[in-house]
């Protein structure tokens, strides 16, 4: 999102699944352009995009709630983004902190996903819930 640091977390509304048209599209480049997985870029929040946001709102210790409101949208607009523990080679990260998994190929983050590694988390999804 060219420009993203003169434009307000504010300029856009709360987003969520079901919300369609360009906030979503910007908001779904940008977390593309971060690393965050999500599909494809279409301008339709679903549940793929939804995941991307809970991604973005574990790295930034946010309630994770896959709403992008003006929180969200202040860490997307920073460009948060976790950063990795390997130096070297091709390899999958899982970080139990944040319940993410990372592609890092020598020291560079190349994507970002949200994962579940069973950490006893609250969790929303349809309605709320403990991993096991």
């Amino acid at each position: 999102m060219a420009g993203a640091g003169t434009v307000s977390a504010a300029t856009y509304a709360s987003l969520r699944v079901g919300s369609d048209g360009s906030p979503v599209l910007a908001l779904q480049q940008r977390l593309t352009a971060l690393g965050y997985w999500l599909g494809g870029v279409d301008g339709a929040f679903g549940d793929l995009t939804r995941q991307a946001v809970v991604a973005i709102q574990k790295v930034s210790g946010l309630s994770r709630d896959g709403i992008c409101g003006p929180l969200t949208w202040s860490r997307v607009y920073a460009g948060s983004r976790p950063r990795p523990r390997s130096a070297r080679g091709r390899v999958v990260e899982i970080s139990t902190t944040t319940q993410t998994l990372l592609i890092v190929d020598s020291g560079v983050v190349r994507g970002i996903y949200n994962t579940s590694t069973g950490s006893g988390q609250r969790y929303f999804q349809g309605g709320t819930g403990t991993s096991p």
